[in-house]
């Protein structure tokens, strides 16, 4: 099972690498183009500029961590395929602890960046014509809140019980797995399991599906009154309802059930199929983005 997900993310990283790099660049030209040919007084097109290069930097957030996501988990699979890197050793101890924190702190940062880019669709979408104030200088700032966040949320809480011996990490000599081992008996660690389930799936999945049914709702009431003019806004909120409703559904449908299966079971392959499961699934994320993102599109034409 190992070697094959080896075998694919090597072919496939690589090539997500790849259109992470030209969907920056196919976008960034779309701005440009656009900015220059498009009417308006110097200060509309500045805005919209702004506007387009927020979006900008939303998206490649979303799909830089997938990208880590996906560069952790080869580094883990060629780790755990070699068995060399032994448990006893200060790289093996060192390894062991972020094998731990980082996959979680990933997942987490994931979890958020879908909540994060959700919010900023509906924002703007539901105000597609109003003045736009944020500058890039608070988007970058809110970006780097949402990195930081998963540690102060996820991983502060793990390293207390740990260290509080609430929690354990247990070791596997033969592959060098490490993971949170829990004690089913203990209130607290029910507690932890409850929380971490919460932060990871059902708050974050929870907003993003309300800004959803927001845009959706906002798409009913625009087609009441549709005229002509309003034609490109209601296929723009299409797309954008389509693109936030397939990344719920593969965030929710593969990596809540594989959280859940994590937690609870026992059995090491299949944990370790879940894993799989869990890594090829971030595949799908850009090929989400860049077919509903009609800007991406329309540049790649161009």
């Amino acid at each position: 099972m190992r070697i094959v997900e080896l075998f694919i993310l090597s072919l496939t990283l690589p090539c997500y690498a790849i259109v992470f790099i030209l969907f920056i660049e196919l976008t960034v030209q779309r701005i440009n183009s656009n900015t220059a040919v498009s009417g308006g007084g110097s200060r509309s097109r500045t805005q919209r500029r702004r506007q387009r290069m927020r979006s900008l930097i939303w998206t490649s957030n979303y799909l830089l961590v997938d990208f880590l996501g996906l560069l952790y988990e080869l580094i883990y699979v060629i780790i755990h395929l070699t068995g060399d890197l032994a448990t006893s050793s200060l790289a093996g101890r060192f390894y062991c602890q972020m094998q731990v924190y980082l996959s979680l702190y990933l997942t987490v940062l994931m979890a958020y960046s879908l909540t994060a880019i959700s919010i900023y669709r509906r924002r703007h979408f539901v105000n597609l014509h109003s003045e736009a104030t944020r500058s890039r200088r608070r988007s970058l700032f809110f970006i780097t809140a949402l990195w930081i966040m998963p540690i102060i949320t996820s991983i502060v809480p793990a390293y207390l019980l740990i260290y509080l011996n609430i929690l354990r990490i247990t070791q596997h000599e033969a592959t060098n797995e490490c993971q949170i081992s829990y004690a089913y008996g203990s209130t607290i660690a029910a507690i932890y399991m409850c929380y971490r389930l919460g932060n990871i799936f059902l708050l974050p999945l929870s907003i993003s599906f309300a800004c959803y049914l927001t845009i959706c709702t906002d798409l009913i009431r625009m087609q009441r009154r549709f005229t002509r003019t309003c034609e490109r806004n209601v296929h723009i909120r299409k797309n954008l309802i389509l693109q936030i409703l397939f990344l719920f559904l593969n965030f929710a449908v593969f990596w809540l059930p594989a959280e859940i299966i994590t937690l609870y079971t026992k059995s090491r392959l299949l944990k370790d199929t879940v894993q799989v499961t869990k890594s090829l699934n971030i595949l799908l994320d850009p090929l989400i983005i860049t077919g509903f993102d009609t800007r991406f599109s329309t540049a790649a034409q161009r």
